[in-house]
């Protein structure tokens, strides 16, 4: 943590090595229509009966060859009831003056 110089924004280190999970609900994309249809549990895109959050970033099982995902804008659904090794949390606080 720390390794770089801050963001824009001071923030530091925004790409990790797992998916980043949030508190938003997964929808297909980004429009109004599909964030209205997900609701607040989120749809799954092959399994529409189970909720899922959307989870970010990418991980350290992300490879170019099978998953061009490791950055940033990168989302994708996540089955809220199951664990695993590639998926964490972000803590955040103010950076101390």
């Amino acid at each position: 943590v720390g390794s770089f110089a801050a963001y824009a924004y001071g923030v530091h280190d925004l790409i990790g090595y797992v998916w980043e999970g949030t508190s938003s609900p997964f929808s297909p994309s980004h429009e109004k229509r599909d964030v209205a249809i997900a609701g607040e549990t989120g749809l799954a895109p092959r399994q529409q009966a189970t909720p899922v959050g959307a989870i970010k970033g990418g991980s350290f099982l992300c490879a170019d060859n099978y998953c061009a995902r490791f950055r940033p804008a990168a989302r994708q659904a996540q089955d809220l009831t199951f664990g695993t090794s590639h998926i964490g949390f972000r803590i955040a606080r103010e950076a101390a003056d």
